[in-house]
């Protein structure tokens, strides 16, 4: 692994657009897979959606290419709050999926069928999940854990380990590490089996960190952050502190940040759009916003009836 260099204290800013190179492969069209929280009561309307990016109406089932809903008997499917697609080793297409009332799920894309399933803590509040390339499964929970699950681990096993980080909220897998985002810092970690192990440096963030995903297209593997304050761009081989997005693509209280390999950012950002006759809750919202790779060309998509948490694009291969 290529040697990681320490941060700057200091955030400092920039206007750096996303490589439109693709180094991953894309569904064609282009796809965008988000948790719906419905109707944000209970568990009526959840579940998790693949839609056409580029649907004319997103209010049409022809802009669906896949769903999957949680089964309507278990209160811990309560809040979905992640959903990613990732490849296994054995190539099998899979879709990980956190609830905020405790599941966890890895869903297999051809059949549906939940091929793993465990629970942590109500109180943990999970809030994302990532598959390790060796099967190994870790879920952030923002009451400050991450929980480790082994590769093989059966039906409804407890977590073999875990690791304290104080307002968890993302986690990605990135350049044979773990990364992991709380409150104020971003970690890393050695994979070891059943197990974590802290690395330097540490990458201090600003308060109420909440979205890691990678940046798509980038030769660094670079990643997003969000927080309540704002979206940063962070290359971990550059010497340089996260960077700040400046553009309609930055700002407050965005709940996801990504891009497509084509560059196409994908956004939610529950406070540019009027939830109160839709969405229960202030933190939903029912228009997915989208942008060119530069952060402009602003438009949206929005679906009745949905409430996004998280949207993310639909990209099989990762870092």
């Amino acid at each position: 692994m290529r040697k990681h260099l320490t941060a700057l204290i200091v955030l400092s800013t920039t206007t750096a657009a996303i490589a439109t190179a693709p180094t991953a492969t894309a569904a064609a069209p282009n796809q965008i897979i988000v948790a719906d929280q419905g109707t944000g009561d209970h568990l009526h309307g959840q579940r998790v959606s693949v839609l056409r990016q580029n649907a004319a109406n997103w209010n049409s089932p022809s802009a669906e290419d896949w769903h999957w809903v949680p089964p309507a008997t278990d209160p811990r499917w309560r809040g979905i709050t992640d959903a990613k697609v990732r490849t296994q080793a054995d190539k099998r297409r899979v879709v990980l999926v956190t609830a905020g009332a405790g599941r966890v799920a890895k869903i297999a894309w051809d059949t549906h069928e939940i091929l793993w399933t465990s629970t942590v803590p109500a109180g943990d509040n999970a809030h994302s999940v990532e598959l390790l390339p060796d099967g190994q499964i870790v879920v952030a929970g923002s009451a400050g854990h991450l929980r480790f699950f082994p590769a093989g681990a059966a039906q409804n096993s407890k977590p073999t380990s875990s690791e304290k980080l104080r307002g968890a909220h993302g986690v990605l897998y990135n350049d044979k590490r773990l990364w992991a985002l709380g409150t104020t810092e971003l970690k890393q970690y050695d994979i070891r089996k059943n197990s974590l192990a802290e690395a330097k440096p540490t990458i201090p963030v600003p308060g109420n960190g909440h979205d890691l995903a990678l940046v798509h297209g980038t030769a660094n593997h670079e990643m997003w952050l969000t927080n309540t304050r704002d979206v940063y761009r962070y290359d971990k081989y550059s010497g340089k502190p996260p960077q700040r997005v400046k553009g309609p693509h930055g700002g407050r209280k965005v709940k996801s940040a990504g891009n497509q390999p084509d560059g196409t950012i994908i956004q939610t950002r529950p406070h540019d759009t009027n939830t109160r006759g839709q969405c229960s809750k202030d933190f939903l919202t029912p228009t997915v916003n989208l942008f060119d790779a530069d952060g402009g060309n602003a438009r949206t998509k929005t679906k009745r009836g949905s409430c996004f948490y998280k949207a993310r694009p639909v990209v099989w291969t990762y870092y």
